[in-house]
């Protein structure tokens, strides 16, 4: 049986959020999902960053009651000027002369 409760949370002005979930739940799966930006000029989600899963249960070794997920984030629609030098420095090359078409080796 799957079991899905869907809680909508808003990003504070720091960028972070907090869900408070009670009990144990080692035999289910939390995934955390993007849904909305409120910015025009960034709100699609990346695919790698659009979702994560988090494990809720205290039978797992981590010390604590406080568990975090990865990243998530939305792409913006126009690369910052800065990009490009930055994507060079990082090991992608560019494809046919032009700049933001690139692969990684």
């Amino acid at each position: 049986m799957i079991t899905s409760i869907t809680k909508d949370v808003v990003t504070d002005d720091t960028r972070a959020y907090k869900i408070e979930v009670e009990g144990d739940h080692s035999e289910e799966i939390c995934e955390v999902s993007l849904f909305k930006s409120p910015r025009d000029d960034c709100h699609d989600p990346t695919e790698a960053w659009r979702k994560s899963r988090v494990v809720l249960t205290s039978k797992d070794g981590v010390e604590g009651v406080q568990r975090f997920v990865n990243n998530l984030r939305f792409k913006k629609w126009e690369p910052l000027p800065e990009c490009t030098q930055v994507l060079k420095e990082m090991g992608y090359y560019e494809l046919e002369g032009e700049e933001g078409h690139s692969y990684i080796p």
